[in-house]
């Protein structure tokens, strides 16, 4: 036969007897072991805290002491069900890859071992019961992750971009650091998208790309980091093509077909833009087929629109006598933020010249005109006129006004005259690549113009 003590009181010590009774009388009583019902303290105190993107982080404190079993484990529930045993030295848990914005329940028990068997006698009552709901964390976007800034004229600067940093986590967010790789790129306002950012809060910065030397296209990244550093980042990548004058704003040329000179001759020429950007920044050389001589020089250089056209009035005098004939004019449009060599655009056309007493046409007025070829290697034409004899002196200097060369210091008659440089300076020896001022003076006259050098 059997019997069940049904919830007796723990941490008491139970001794158990059994007698018969008879309709005569009672047996004798018949004792089993004492039998002790332990208590199993359970851990105290249970605390959650909602942590950071998808974590509640979980502590308590260990049980009350008893006088036997030791703590060999705590069993961490969730939802009621074990998710984790941990040894009985750690009472801190993260429970981590949740759903934010769900709510967990959890409890601890304690797992007693007892030394007479080594075996894991009892596990305590739970603890404490506690809830959790993880929130989003610290969590930004840009509203670009990519920006091609497109072809821009080398010495020119983009049209400014806006990039928009937003918090979208749940918690309090600091920008730390906004920083760009690229020469040619360069930030603007960063300053004022750095700090602590509420939920949902969005600031601005803009960046620039400065078109520059080299051709080509540039490429630069822009960095984004919390404070927190290697976790949340951004990375923005940027490019755009530096392009020279003569491949965005191409031209075509059309002039006179019969040009008369006489003491200060003046034709018009027809520069029709092709291209795909405003042409500007330029000016104007005539010269003819294979030979340096320069025939004019533009006297104003209007900007030509996309698609649009322009005639510009050209005057001067050639620098050298040319005898009546056909000749192939060239036109040379050089761009003045792009001396390079092979950087510039000409084009040409047909005409018949008819000069009328060049060599003793005396000009109305003194003038320095302007060196060909510009750029050039290893040496250029420098032309020029003068009204009236007169003692004339011609030197070049480098960019930092320092003289190079004394080129012409004498008398000249009136007239039409030129001169080259060798690209040597006064002790005979090579320049080295750069720009250059050649200064003009007489009595009465002084003009400095630029000319560049390249190797």
């Amino acid at each position: 036969m059997t019997y069940t003590d049904i919830n007796p009181d723990k941490d008491i010590l139970y001794i158990y007897s059994v007698s018969a009774v008879y309709d005569s009388g009672e047996s004798d009583e018949t004792s089993a072991d004492p039998i002790f019902i332990p208590v199993y303290n359970p851990p105290l105190n249970l605390q959650a805290v909602s942590g950071l993107d998808s974590v509640v982080e979980l502590s308590w404190e260990e049980p009350l002491m008893q006088n036997f079993g030791v703590v060999t484990f705590y069993d961490i529930y969730r939802n009621s069900s074990v998710i984790f045993r941990n040894e009985a030295i750690h009472t801190i848990y993260t429970d981590m890859d949740l759903d934010n914005g769900v709510e967990y329940e959890y409890y601890v028990t304690a797992v007693y071992e007892f030394a007479e068997n080594n075996d894991y006698d009892g596990e305590s009552e739970p603890s404490n019961i506690v809830t959790a709901t993880p929130i989003a964390g610290a969590e930004f976007s840009i509203n670009l992750t990519s920006y091609d800034f497109g072809e821009i004229t080398i010495g020119s600067a983009s049209e400014p971009v806006i990039f928009i940093i937003t918090n979208i986590g749940g918690h309090p967010l600091t920008i730390a650091s906004i920083e760009i790789e690229g020469d040619e790129f360069i930030l603007m306002n960063e300053d004022e998208a750095l700090g602590v950012y509420a939920g949902g809060e969005a600031r601005e910065f803009e960046a620039i790309f400065i078109s520059q030397l080299p051709a080509g296209e540039k490429t630069g990244i822009i960095q984004i980091v919390d404070d927190l550093g290697t976790r949340v980042t951004h990375n923005i990548t940027l490019s755009g093509t530096a392009m020279h004058y003569h491949d965005l704003a191409a031209i075509n040329i059309t002039g006179p077909v019969e040009l008369t000179y006489n003491e200060e001759a003046t034709f018009e020429i027809t520069i029709e833009n092709l291209g795909t950007a405003d042409a500007e920044d330029y000016s104007v050389v005539l010269k003819l087929q294979g030979e340096n001589i320069v025939l004019a020089s533009a006297i104003e250089t209007p900007i030509i629109a996309i698609g649009s056209s322009e005639v510009i009035s050209i005057s001067g005098t050639p620098t050298l006598e040319i005898p009546a004939g056909e000749y192939v004019i060239y036109a040379e449009v050089v761009w003045e933020l792009d001396m390079i060599p092979d950087n510039n655009t000409t084009d040409d056309f047909a005409v018949t010249l008819n000069p009328l007493s060049i060599v003793d046409v005396t000009p109305l007025k003194t003038e320095l005109f302007g060196n060909y070829p510009n750029p050039f290697n290893p040496e250029t034409t420098i032309g020029f006129a003068i009204s009236t004899g007169s003692m004339l002196r011609i030197d070049i200097y480098n960019t930092r006004g320092q003289l190079v060369r004394s080129l012409v210091d004498r008398e000249y008659p009136a007239g039409n005259h030129s001169v080259v440089w060798n690209g040597k300076d006064d002790n005979g020896r090579d320049v080295s690549s750069g720009v250059y001022f050649y200064r003009m003076q007489t009595n009465e006259y002084v003009n400095v113009k630029r000319m560049m050098m390249v190797k």
